[in-house]
């Protein structure tokens, strides 16, 4: 899973904000398979609204972004991004 695992540079993550609360991880992949194939999903706890998809390739992960960034799912216009590792400026 994505938690505490290094970062595998051969793996490209995108990153999901505003998901409806009733999508699990299942359902995330499901939405991602539609486009390409999907290597992992995660949504950090069952109630978030936000969560990571993995591909394999880094053009899978960008086509991604450009086919369900602003997508409605469940009523709820998501957001998509590549996912950026490291800590914040706050």
């Amino acid at each position: 899973m994505f938690p505490g695992n290094k970062r595998n540079h051969k793996e490209y993550t995108v990153f999901v904000s505003n998901l409806p609360y009733n999508l699990d991880q299942y359902g995330l992949k499901g939405v991602f398979q539609k486009a390409y194939q999907v290597r992992d999903s995660y949504i950090l706890r069952r109630r978030s609204r936000y969560g990571f998809v993995r591909f394999k390739s880094r053009s899978e992960a960008i086509r991604s972004i450009s086919m369900l960034n602003n997508v409605v799912i469940r009523r709820k216009r998501t957001q998509v991004s590549m996912a950026k590792y490291g800590k914040t400026g706050r």
